[in-house]
């Protein structure tokens, strides 16, 4: 019986455990006027897309620069107000201060950001299609 109520312990101590310290942290892939909503460490994070600007130099054609493709968001954190963020990717994002990569947040809790890319990509392949961006969340 002690054998069995200490065995209980365990497993509720583990799945207590488990759950505080689980977060929704990850790649998600939205288009332009979708949002998600990811809760890390029992905070709620949204992001929207409100924006997708896509001027990379298509395949096979010669381009006097490479371009880049901008994407606008709209960030809000648990009670906080809203951020507009906007990320860059490709080869001129170099010629702007906008990057990849952003971190929000307050002091005691920061998120980062970052764009992994733009798809279809116009530099990989002709395939047209709705303009997505792929992003990752996690917590410093």
């Amino acid at each position: 019986m002690k054998r069995n109520l200490f065995l209980g312990i365990i497993l509720l101590s583990s799945f207590i455990l488990l759950s505080s310290t689980c977060n929704n942290s990850g790649d998600f892939t939205l288009k332009n006027g979708e949002s998600v909503t990811r809760k890390i460490d029992g905070i709620n994070y949204r992001i929207a897309v409100t924006d997708i600007n896509d001027s990379r130099c298509p395949k096979d054609v010669k381009c006097v620069r490479a371009g880049e493709a901008f994407v606008n968001v709209s960030f809000k954190s648990g009670s906080g107000g809203e951020q507009l963020l906007q990320f860059c990717t490709g080869l001129d994002c170099r010629r702007s201060s906008i990057t990849d990569t952003d971190t929000v947040g307050t002091p005691n809790e920061k998120i980062e950001i970052k764009l992994l890319s733009v798809t279809p990509d116009p530099t990989q392949t002709t395939t047209d299609g709705p303009k997505k961006a792929t992003f990752t969340i996690r917590k410093l």
